[in-house]
């Protein structure tokens, strides 16, 4: 039996402390830990790694440990959440890359920012959408990911979390229109 609270069931208010709690280890083990660290650095150059002396075979094992384990643990809290049934994957993977490239494909802090922002703007634009037309709008709440994601794709190629080179392709293209229009 789950318990509430605020009208809410205990699983959110567990599966949310034990996300943050997470999101906040992997932070300090990335960034303090010299495992964080050379896992990092493998991820930028593995050749410059393994001259350095990083074990790339170890860390790779470790990496896929790490991802396995929190792919289990998120697995198990939408299950107790929500019910799962084998239709419900595609729409949770198309979900779950949405907020992954939405972040930055090479981000761990993008990849949960946009996982957070995808959840939310589903929410809110499925809430929204209901109160300006309706129940019909609501056989179409699996597509907004996929909006999401072309919108992300069209202006944010490398994700929210690299704006900085989104932008500055943004300035080259403008100079070379700029420099095509000048005869």
């Amino acid at each position: 039996m789950d318990f509430r609270l605020n009208g809410s069931p205990g699983i959110v208010t567990v599966g949310l402390g034990t996300c943050l709690m997470i999101a906040f280890y992997l932070y300090y083990f990335l960034t303090k830990t010299t495992t964080g660290i050379s896992l990092k650095a493998l991820a930028e150059d593995e050749e410059l790694a393994e001259v350095m002396g990083i074990d790339s075979y170890r860390s790779h094992c470790l990496a896929w440990f790490i991802s396995g384990g929190l792919t289990a643990l998120a697995g198990s809290i939408i299950v107790i959440h929500q019910g799962f049934s084998p239709v419900d994957a595609d729409v949770l993977i198309v979900s779950v890359m949405t907020g992954a490239i939405f972040g930055g494909l090479n981000s761990v802090y993008g990849a949960i920012i946009g996982g957070a922002f995808v959840a939310l703007a589903q929410k809110v634009l499925a809430k929204v959408l209901f109160w300006v037309f309706g129940l019909s709008v609501m056989t179409w709440a699996p597509i907004y990911p996929m909006v999401f994601l072309v919108i992300t794709l069209l202006y944010f190629p490398n994700g929210v979390m690299n704006w900085k080179g989104t932008r500055a392709m943004i300035s080259i293209a403008d100079k070379k229109e700029t420099d095509t229009a000048d005869p």
